[in-house]
């Protein structure tokens, strides 16, 4: 009875464990916003892209600038965390998530991605790091 309960857990971890390196490997590469995305004034540029790597770094670069740092993926609660340094820079619920799209949501507002295999370059005198 131990060893069959023993193994369930085993397996249940096991499997916990295979879905969030799967969202990782579905995280990792560059992302654009879906031209289709309804964006406010107030909110991000068309021109931004997001670029997340395996090793845990990102980048995002729009015309404002360039932002550097490490990101994490929580999958418990769906949570994608961009931090530089000590500091949280934005955490975002993440609503879908697949090879090609991502949808991502901070408080009210819902950002839809798409993967893309473009570059963007910052104006160098804006670049943050």
């Amino acid at each position: 009875m131990k060893r069959t309960i023993t193994l369930s857990l085993f397996a249940a971890l096991f499997t916990l464990f295979i879905n969030a390196q799967d969202t990782n490997n579905q995280l990792v590469g560059k992302w654009k916003y879906n031209q289709t995305s309804s964006l406010t004034d107030a909110g991000p540029s068309l021109e931004t892209m997001y670029e997340f790597t395996a090793d845990g770094n990102f980048v995002v670069v729009n015309p404002n600038g360039e932002i550097k740092g490490t990101w994490s993926y929580n999958s418990s609660d769906k949570t994608l965390s961009l931090s530089s340094g000590n500091k949280i820079l934005s955490k975002f619920s993440i609503t879908e998530l697949s090879a090609q799209k991502m949808t991502m949501q901070k408080g009210k507002k819902s950002l839809e991605l798409v993967k893309t295999s473009g570059n963007y370059t910052a104006p160098a005198e804006k670049k943050i790091n």
